[in-house]
């Protein structure tokens, strides 16, 4: 999905204002080389906190329309979920405030669709904090709930990298400073999210060349001002999409793959639509999801090797691989 067609798709989500996205839900690594990141046999307790960070540097642009000014900075409040001390619970009750469990995290920054916010989908990642990952929910300046202004999108890749920044240079006496693992770290979102995710993975504008992999969503490679999308395979790529989608055609992660040389996978649902399947399948993308980011964040490539044979096991979905297994 390039040029002209990428901002013929923007043009037509602002006319259908793409009202939600379904959110109620969800360097490279060598697989071979454990990282210093931890893991849990049963998992850990999952902690909360709220925090907010501001970026002088950048400001946010008003909406006339809808009564709000200029502001000289961009405010962003974030949500994160992360590996607590204490006894795991099967429930995965979160623990506001809590201790955080001894070692180090990969961080996995979730960017929210339009017209939601970073907390919604605390019930469907909050497993992959119970699986060891610090998960950032990031609520952005313009794109967010209740009337979010799409055009923003092309902000959002500075966003989550002056989000990393902030997280990895927590001061000292932070209890979560020395706990997020700076060699891991991945983004992912759904939706306006996985376009965010994909240009700050592949586009020239704003590639974050910390990142260790890319998740997107029903996503496509929209445009960003004075950047291009050049080296696919410079970040390991994951891609979903529901076949049925109606809001973000699935040629966008259809390209994408395609024109990705790898390493990359595609997990693609022919029954689903925009957001159906991050209920629906929250079990089988779960499984997915953290196979990936434990083979490219951990080193750790055993539970993806398994995934072809688990996305089979289910009519629902189909997966693509390259290079392949």
């Amino acid at each position: 999905m390039r040029g002209r067609w990428a901002v013929m798709l923007v043009a037509s989500l602002l006319a259908s204002s793409c009202s939600g996205d379904g959110e109620g839900e969800a360097g490279r690594k060598p697989t071979t080389e454990a990282t210093t990141s931890t893991t849990h046999p049963d998992g850990y307790a999952v902690g909360r906190r709220f925090m907010e960070f501001v970026d002088p540097s950048r400001p946010t642009a008003g909406v006339p329309e809808q009564d709000r000014p200029a502001e000289p900075d961009r405010t962003i409040p974030v949500m994160l979920l992360y590996p607590a001390s204490g006894e795991a619970d099967d429930a995965i009750e979160v623990q506001d405030d809590t201790p955080p469990a001894e070692g180090e995290f990969p961080l996995v920054v979730w960017v929210h669709g339009l017209n939601s916010t970073g907390p919604d989908p605390q019930e469907g990642v909050k497993d992959w904090a119970a699986e060891g990952y610090i998960v950032a929910l990031p609520t952005f300046p313009l794109t967010s709930a209740p009337a979010g202004v799409l055009t923003d999108y092309v902000n959002q890749p500075a966003d989550v990298s002056f989000l990393i920044d902030q997280l990895l240079g927590l001061p000292e006496d932070d209890a979560l400073a020395e706990h997020v693992d700076a060699e891991s770290i991945a983004v992912t979102g759904h939706s306006l999210g996985g376009m965010t995710a994909i240009g700050l993975g592949f586009n020239s504008c704003c590639a974050d060349d910390r990142l260790d992999a890319v998740i997107e969503m029903s996503g496509v490679r929209a445009p960003f001002p004075e950047g291009e999308y050049g080296d696919l395979g410079r970040v390991p790529l994951l891609a979903v999409h529901g076949a049925l989608d109606d809001t973000i055609p699935v040629s966008g992660s259809d390209t994408l793959f395609a024109d990705a040389p790898g390493p990359a996978a595609y997990l693609r649902f022919p029954e689903s639509g925009h957001a159906d399947y991050l209920l629906a399948e929250q079990e089988l993308m779960d499984a997915v999801v953290l196979a990936f980011l434990d083979l490219y964040l951990r080193g750790d490539g055993e539970a993806f090797a398994a995934v072809p044979e688990l996305v089979d096991a289910h009519d629902s979905a189909t997966l693509e691989v390259k290079p392949a297994p």
